[in-house]
C-alpha cells in the first residue's frame, strides 16, 4: 500500500501472508458472531493490501495465497552452511563417533518437556549429546550452547539430526543440506502442514507425537529419523540469489 501510495513499484517475497494466515485461524477457532465479523473486515483489508503488490516471490514451503499482479515461485531460501562437525565436538567435549543432535524449540523454549526422561535416553550406547542455541527451561547442562560464532546454518550442517518446530528457516537449511529432522506437530500453523509435507517428501522428516514429545519418550523417534540418514540429493536453496536477480531484472 505504502508503495502504491508513492507511485513506486512492489515486491513481496512471502510462502505466506497474513490475510490467508488469519483466515486460516477465522475458520478454525470459529470465534462468536461478532468477533467473526470485525476478523473478516481485518483480513479484507489486509488482502486488498497485499492485492496492490506487482511481483510476488514465493519461495517454496508455501500455504495457499493471493497477492500482487504477478506471480513467480522460485527455490528455497536457505543457506547451505559448512560441516564443521569435528570443531563442534572438540569445543563442547562430544564424542564424535557418536550421533549429535541440534535441538531448536523457538526463541521462547517449549516448556512442559519431561527433561529428565530425555537425559535418560541412550544413543549409540551412550547418554545424548545434545546442542542448541539456547537450552530451553529446565534443559540446562542436558543442552549445550553452540560454540560462540558458529553460524546456525553450519550448526545444522554438521549434526546427525535437527530436533525442531517446524519453521520455515530452520526447514529451509535441512532441506539445503539434506538433514533428517524430528519435528513436533503444530496444527494451529497453516504454514506447519506445508513445511512437514516438504520434509516427508524430502525423505528426512519424522513427525513426533505431541505426548511421546512431551513425555520424553523421544528414544524410539530418534533412533528412527538417525536410521533416515543424510539426503542424498538435498533440496536447491539457491532462492536468495534468485530472488535477487528476479527484484533487479523487474526494478529494470
Amino acid at each position: 500500500r505504502a508503495a502504491r501510495e508513492a507511485g513506486a513499484a512492489s515486491v513481496l517475497i512471502a510462502n505466506f501472508t497474513w490475510s490467508a494466515i488469519y483466515g486460516h485461524l477465522l475458520e478454525t477457532e470459529q470465534p462468536d458472531a461478532g468477533l467473526a465479523g470485525r476478523a473478516r473486515r481485518v483480513i479484507e483489508r489486509m488482502q486488498a493490501e497485499y492485492d496492490m503488490g506487482d511481483l510476488l516471490l514465493v519461495p517454496g514451503l508455501d500455504v495457499p495465497l493471493r497477492a500482487c499482479r504477478e506471480r513467480c515461485d522460485i527455490p528455497l531460501i536457505a543457506r547451505r552452511g559448512q560441516r564443521r562437525r569435528d570443531e563442534l565436538a572438540r569445543e563442547l567435549g562430544l564424542d564424535p563417533t557418536r550421533p549429535i543432535l541440534l535441538v531448536y524449540l523457538g526463541t521462547e523454549g517449549r516448556r512442559g518437556v519431561d527433561w529428565e526422561a530425555v537425559a535418560a535416553m541412550r544413543i549409540a550406547g551412550g547418554p545424548p549429546q545434545l546442542v542448541g542455541y539456547r537450552a530451553p527451561e529446565g534443559a540446562a547442562g542436558l543442552i549445550l550452547p553452540l560454540p560462540t560464532g558458529m553460524h546456525h546454518a553450519d550448526a545444522t550442517a554438521s549434526v546427525d539430526a535437527v530436533i525442531t518446530k517446524p519453521g520455515y528457516s530452520t526447514a529451509a537449511e535441512c532441506l539445503a543440506g539434506g538433514t533428517p529432522v524430528l519435528f513436533t506437530p503444530r496444527p494451529q500453523f497453516a504454514e506447519g502442514t506445508a513445511i512437514e509435507r516438504a520434509l516427508v517428501e524430502a525423505g528426512i522428516g519424522l513427525c513426533i507425537p505431541e505426548a511421546d514429545f512431551l513425555a520424553g519418550e523421544w528414544q524410539p523417534w530418534v533412533d528412527r529419523v538417525l536410521a533416515l540418514g543424510r539426503a542424498a540429493n538435498p533440496t536447491d536453496g539457491s532462492g536468495g540469489r534468485v530472488a535477487a536477480e528476479t527484484i533487479l531484472s523487474f526494478a529494470r
